[in-house]
């Protein structure tokens, strides 16, 4: 199907059955889901988001359960988990700076969301504990982890127990960057 020009954060279910992807134009913004057999949007089974959400990223949380979506709005500096069987969008979880990306560890208990703080590309990573955000229980939110300036991506390895960030740096510095 056409995606769209405004269309973010495609992720794969893991049946390999559906995609989803981010629709911050739609009113209100919303997760669209796309049957890859018939590569056909399934309109009937889009998510909408909180009016006012500002959508820029996807991440797939995979478990022994259903997949989850964890969406990031980078401009009211929110996740929100989202629960597909059945839909429901759980209440946001506040964080410190502006989300730009996202993964979820094998398991579904942590999402590492990368954070870039406005202008200055001071970059962040911040753990949010899924389980305990599903089950309402605070603190699910972690302490801002500082790294590399303009970081770009946050990765996790199969496993679970590496992150990687691949990052600018400070751009007047021609050595500075890196993983």
């Amino acid at each position: 199907p056409s995606l769209g020009r405004e269309l973010r954060g495609l992720v794969v279910g893991s049946d390999g059955k559906q995609a989803y992807v981010l629709d911050p134009t739609a009113a209100p913004p919303q997760v669209q889901v796309v049957d890859i057999a018939t590569k056909a949007f399934k309109a009937a089974a889009a998510v909408p988001l909180p009016a006012g959400t500002a959508p820029h990223a996807l991440a797939i949380v995979r478990s022994t359960g259903p997949d989850l979506l964890a969406a990031v709005d980078k401009n009211n500096k929110k996740l929100y988990l989202i629960c597909l069987n059945p839909v429901n969008v759980l209440p946001p979880v506040a964080l410190d700076h502006n989300p730009v990306a996202a993964v979820a560890s094998p398991g579904g208990q942590w999402a590492y969301v990368l954070e870039i703080e406005g202008a200055t590309a001071e970059s962040y990573a911040q753990t949010v504990n899924l389980h305990r955000l599903q089950q309402g229980l605070s603190p699910a939110v972690g302490t801002p982890v500082r790294l590399g300036d303009s970081s770009q991506e946050i990765l996790l390895t199969n496993s679970g127990r590496h992150l990687y960030v691949p990052y600018l740096g400070v751009t007047t510095n021609p050595s500075d960057g890196g993983v």
